[in-house]
């Protein structure tokens, strides 16, 4: 009889450590899913900001190019309004501060 309670000690022991392995393991699973769970949102914000820099600079490029082809036509006016001998508003402007300039300069050395 003692010898079946020392074999069914000895079940015992080896089912309860059967446990605190299996109660190891789920924990080593757990812990390693919960870093796995933050990498990803870490990658995930990555790659979110990656795809809003990414929406940034295109529309920048876009802007850019918008602005260089408006830069472009208005030279291209400019020339014309040059070769028929017209001014831009731009030069009537310079020219009418020039003028403004010119009598106020006037003004005071005739005083």
């Amino acid at each position: 009889m003692a010898d079946l309670n020392w074999f069914d000690e000895l079940k015992a022991k080896a089912a309860a450590n059967n446990e605190k392995q299996k109660k190891a393991m789920f924990e080593s699973i757990n812990h390693h899913d919960e870093e796995q769970q933050k990498q990803n949102e870490k990658l995930s914000k990555l790659l979110n900001k990656n795809a809003e820099a990414s929406r940034i600079r295109k529309e920048n490029e876009k802007r850019e190019s918008i602005e260089y082809e408006r830069q472009k036509a208005m030279g291209k006016v400019e020339h014309e309004f040059s070769v028929l001998g017209l001014k831009t508003e731009k030069e009537m402007k310079q020219e009418a501060s020039l003028k403004a300039m010119l009598r106020e300069l006037n003004k005071n050395t005739q005083k």
